[in-house]
């Protein structure tokens, strides 16, 4: 699972970029980079990204103050 979206922030500028038809860019090293773009390039791969990110709960995700999180899932659901 990755790491970023198990944060409620994170999550919530996913949602936001994609509510407002935002690109969303995601920051890495290139060595990180490289090893992505070769993960993508083998047979099946986009299959298991789609198995990964269909498992994710996002209602699982935290923040470190608690309100933040309790309003970020409270705009999400009022809008979804």
């Amino acid at each position: 699972s990755p790491l970023t979206l198990t944060r409620a922030w994170c999550i919530f500028e996913v949602f936001a970029c994609e509510s407002t038809c935002s690109a969303f860019h995601a920051a890495m090293t290139e060595t990180v980079s490289a090893r992505f773009v070769d993960d993508m390039k083998r047979e099946g791969s986009i299959t298991s990204m789609h198995r990964v990110l269909h498992a994710l709960q996002c209602e699982t995700a935290e923040a470190q103050v608690p309100q933040d999180r309790e309003n970020i899932f409270d705009n999400i659901r009022r809008t979804v």
